[in-house]
């Protein structure tokens, strides 16, 4: 699996380096759990990062690809019900999100003019690799699944120096379920930087 990120990564790199206007994104992710995610793990993610590359097809619109990883955690001695029965104990909760998207943004301004304050909306479409572990004593239940999913975003950019700029997002990511899995939501904020060629 981290063969196929790397690869994906190099990818996106050199999707915005070719262009002839082009950026790459790094972000800090922090992300909140909904739905059934949080029923599962409560707890915030502070351990996130994307990694994205845009082409401009015109002074206002963007396409690319990006990559993410978020990890939620959480232990907890909750009672756990299941068919037939259930159980209680001190459980290692886990939960991995890898989604890998086609992105498309449009800006309210072009990127290359004078203006302060770069607004933009955007949406991602494509696939969440998704893994739920519970550890409780001795036993580990683990099940990993490929969703479909979608993740809108609003943000701004800020310029910093040449062709470099600040960027903040609010996002809300929706993979749907599949088969007994999911669906499953969350939402947070995106903080990084944007190099361009």
């Amino acid at each position: 699996m981290r063969y196929i990120f790397a690869m994906l990564i190099v990818i996106m790199l050199a999707t915005a380096a070719n262009a002839q206007y082009g950026l790459g994104v790094v972000t800090y992710d922090i992300t909140f759990p909904s739905g059934d995610l949080k029923d599962f793990t409560n707890n915030e993610s502070w351990r996130g990062i994307t990694i994205e590359g845009r082409k401009f097809f015109g002074p206002q619109f963007s396409a690319g690809l990006s990559w993410a990883w978020r990890t939620f955690h959480e232990n907890t001695d909750e009672l756990i019900t299941f068919d037939g029965g259930a159980a209680s104990g001190n459980q290692f909760r886990r939960f991995y999100i890898s989604p890998i998207l086609a992105t498309f943004q449009l800006y309210m301004y072009d990127p290359w003019s004078n203006a302060t304050i770069l607004p933009y909306a955007g949406l991602g479409v494509g696939t969440y690799w998704i893994e739920k572990k519970l550890d409780m004593g001795v036993y580990t239940i683990t099940d990993s699944n490929w969703h479909f999913g979608l993740a809108p975003e609003v943000g701004v950019m800020v310029p910093v120096g040449y062709s470099s700029y600040l960027v903040a997002v609010f996002h809300y990511d929706y993979a749907f379920g599949r088969k007994d899995a999911g669906p499953y939501d969350f939402w947070g904020f995106k903080i990084g930087a944007t190099f361009s060629h």
